[in-house]
């Protein structure tokens, strides 16, 4: 997926933006937000990318804990509201 929107942009011209996984050699896995533009030539031919990477393991992490958490809350509330007297 990763090389196919390089690729996509490359092809197209066009910036980029994904975020993406990547697995370790050590098995642990890290996520990363790549921001790409297109560095094009004086015909507008596409000639490279030029952007950034940035690790957002962290915030993916405290993302996934938030998420969890809703749900958890949302399913005490369903169960609550099962057992409430009427």
């Amino acid at each position: 997926m990763v090389n196919l929107v390089y690729r996509n942009a490359l092809e197209k011209g066009e910036g980029l933006v994904i975020e993406h996984r990547l697995i370790c050699e050590d098995g642990s896995i890290k996520y990363l937000l790549c921001i790409g533009e297109a560095i094009k030539d004086d015909n507008g031919t596409c000639l490279g990318l030029k952007g950034t990477m940035q690790d957002i393991t962290e915030r993916k992490l405290i993302e996934e804990k938030l998420k969890k958490a809703k749900e958890y809350a949302e399913e005490a509330n369903s169960a609550k509201s099962l057992f409430s007297p009427i």
